[in-house]
């Protein structure tokens, strides 16, 4: 996983100075996170390369997508209040 999110240089969402969350992992699934589609797929598209060159390939069928919006959730919140 590592060497796939180096593959695709600058993914991710910045988490501290220096340091960006490319992806979450669990057992056998992985969430990727980035801020636009673009990068998305790049990133999508590098651990699918790096999976494949050790036997593994990605369910496509399984895959799913979700896009939130920072601005939108917080306005969310403060009406649920």
């Amino acid at each position: 996983m590592k060497h796939a999110v180096e593959a695709a240089s600058e993914s991710g969402l910045k988490w501290t100075e220096g340091d960006n969350v490319t992806d979450l992992d669990f057992a056998d699934d992985i969430v990727l996170i980035d801020e636009t589609a673009e990068q998305l797929q790049k990133l999508t598209n590098s651990v699918a390369s790096c999976a494949k060159e050790i036997g593994l390939d990605m369910n496509v069928k399984k895959m799913k997508c979700m896009k939130i919006d920072q601005l939108e959730a917080m306005w969310q919140l403060k009406d649920n209040r």
